[in-house]
């Protein structure tokens, strides 16, 4: 005799008022019904067969009881975390409202920012680009008043120099000198522009404390179906769309076979069975 049955019995000797509780009953149940199975590999006469009938009403009963049992036991229970979750409804709502609130105007306002670093990225990239161009155009001149330097160079050398030649030759070399300053100069400033400019934007983002997570913009993608036949064209093959159209096929399909009841009426692709189950 197992503890189940033990304690039911025990609670039925004298001064044991207390009936047994569903659990109890269900496992002496289950015993007996185990116990007769075991005994009995197969049904194989009438009288054998109503026995397992009446078993099968009693399992039926304590089911129901077992059912009816679980929900009044849980009832106080459910009935507590209901409580709790009512008190903490509102209050969740109401932070959520305050939070979305205040998420909507610091996204208005980092929107702006983004924008704000965005043209001064801008302007400093296009200053960048208009000092090297600068720079560029600096160091052509320079290159050429060095070639009309040495060009008047030449030319001195193999005439007859005058005082006004001399001084016109000194005239160019300061024209080289002050190029070649000005180039330099300017080649330098636009190095520095570029440096500056290829620095990593700030992004935008709030942040009232070094340890404390920043409010920023965040970027996210999703799809919206604009054609339904070519989206689901799109993904036929696709494992994910295919399982999640094989069961709704599936599903529409039992719901066929129950209200044709016929297996000739089972579509391409499908078989309707015919199973008779003890009930």
């Amino acid at each position: 005799m197992d503890a189940a049955r033990e304690l039911t019995e025990a609670r039925r000797e004298i001064g044991g008022n207390n009936p047994p509780t569903a659990l109890e009953s269900a496992a002496e149940l289950t015993a007996t019904a185990n116990g007769w199975l075991a005994d009995r590999p197969e049904i194989t006469d009438a009288g054998m067969a109503q026995e397992a009938g009446e078993i099968v009403e009693k399992l039926r009963t304590s089911k129901k009881g077992l059912a009816a049992a679980q929900k009044a036991d849980l009832a106080p229970h459910d009935q507590a975390i209901a409580d709790v979750k009512t008190a903490y409804r509102e209050p969740t709502s109401q932070l959520e409202s305050a939070l979305s609130a205040l998420l909507s105007k610091s996204g208005a306002w980092l929107t702006k920012e983004r924008d704000r670093i965005a043209a001064e990225t801008a302007a400093k990239e296009a200053e960048a680009r208009r000092l090297r161009e600068e720079a560029d155009r600096l160091e052509r001149e320079r290159v050429a008043a060095a070639q009309r330097a040495e060009d008047e160079k030449r030319r001195i050398a193999d005439a007859e120099t005058s005082t006004a030649d001399e001084e016109q030759a000194e005239v160019e070399r300061q024209e080289v000198i002050e190029a070649g300053i000005r180039a330099a100069e300017a080649a330098r400033i636009a190095k520095a522009a570029e440096r500056v400019a290829e620095k990593k934007p700030e992004t935008a983002a709030i942040k009232s404390a070094p340890s404390q997570r920043a409010v920023t913009l965040r970027t996210y993608w999703t799809a919206a179906v604009t054609d339904e036949t070519a989206a689901i064209e799109s993904y036929k093959d696709h494992p994910t769309v295919r399982k999640a159209a094989l069961a709704a096929a599936l599903q529409v399909a039992n719901e066929a076979a129950r209200a044709t009841k016929d297996e000739k009426a089972a579509p391409p692709g499908f078989r309707f069975i015919k199973d008779q189950r003890a009930l």
